[in-house]
């Protein structure tokens, strides 16, 4: 006849309920956390030295993409005077109705706008010109060691210049180029009558 079919016990281990999806290791009984390998030292070094390198990276010249005869050639031909952003600003200022006066030669600098009444000076710099730490005023990669020194002089010019204002009771802010370009008209002549109505 037929033989028995064999019959197979299944065990099955029972769980206790407070252990049910935590997050216990099933061997040990310890967290997973203690069970686990431990990350290196060396890993731990390099993460820190990577973090570190992010923070103290330096903004990347940025590549020139045209030759120097060109480049210098557009480089002489920005004006100093009577640029886009700066007759926007003036243009502003005259429509509220406002008076001023244009690089007065008997003040340091020659600034931008003057305000006698007020004893306010606005100066309208230019991001490159001026060093601004915007995108527009990275230094371009072709003969950045001529260019950074100038810009360096530049500010150094600036500091002095606005410091000796000062030192004769003239109140001077500065508007930048990249924030003049990205105002429109009502936003450009918000900022610039907080800058010549501020008291300080």
């Amino acid at each position: 006849g037929r033989s028995a079919p064999t019959v197979t016990k299944v065990c099955r281990i029972r769980r206790c309920p407070s252990q049910a999806g935590s997050n216990f290791s099933s061997r040990s009984g310890a967290p997973r956390s203690m069970t686990s390998k431990p990350r290196s030292n060396g890993y731990r070094a390099s993460s820190a030295a990577r973090l570190q390198q992010t923070r103290t990276r330096k903004a990347l010249p940025m590549a020139d993409t045209v030759d120097r005869a060109t480049r210098s050639r557009m480089m002489a031909g920005i004006r100093a005077k009577d640029t886009q952003p700066e007759m926007r600003v003036r243009r502003a200022i005259h429509a509220a109705g406002l008076r001023y006066r244009l690089h007065r030669a008997d003040l340091p600098g020659k600034p931008d706008l003057v305000f006698p009444s007020m004893r306010r000076i606005i100066l309208v710099q230019g991001c490159f010109w001026h060093g601004h730490r915007c995108l527009k005023g990275r230094i371009p990669a072709a003969n950045r060691i001529y260019w950074k020194d100038k810009i360096v002089n530049n500010q150094a010019r600036d500091k002095r210049n606005i410091g000796r204002l000062r030192s004769r009771g003239w109140k001077v802010a500065q508007i930048w180029e990249c924030k003049i370009r990205k105002c429109n008209e009502a936003e450009l002549l918000s900022r610039l009558l907080r800058m010549i109505r501020h008291r300080r």
